[in-house]
């Protein structure tokens, strides 16, 4: 696209850009089974993305964005993702154990 381009002649996406799919992924199927077999499905805002947001918020309290995003599978527009090759196993593990022990507690 030429940069003099006026942006109403930019062609745009006919489909949304973010698309509702937690009805018809393998892990949304296997996260409604678990609910249904707690009993505790179809209840409005507990499911696949309802955990995702939970992790999301609890695991930013490590305050490692990018081993975060990594765990999410998040892509991330940051020049600085660019130039990172790697994320270490340890920055990893530091955030699920910070989750799993909100989650479980201290003990577990």
């Amino acid at each position: 696209v030429c940069p003099l381009t006026p942006i109403k002649e930019i062609p745009i996406h006919a489909e949304p850009i973010h698309k509702d799919t937690s009805n018809d992924t393998p892990i949304s199927n296997e996260i409604r089974k678990l609910l249904r077999k707690l009993g505790i499905d179809g209840r409005k805002g507990l499911g696949f993305y309802a955990l995702r947001h939970t992790f999301r918020t609890i695991a930013d309290e490590v305050k490692d964005q990018p081993a975060v995003d990594h765990i999410m599978g998040h892509e991330s527009p940051h020049m600085s993702s660019v130039y990172r090759e790697r994320i270490s196993d340890e920055r990893l593990n530091a955030v699920t154990d910070y989750v799993h022990k909100w989650l479980f507690g201290e003990d577990q």
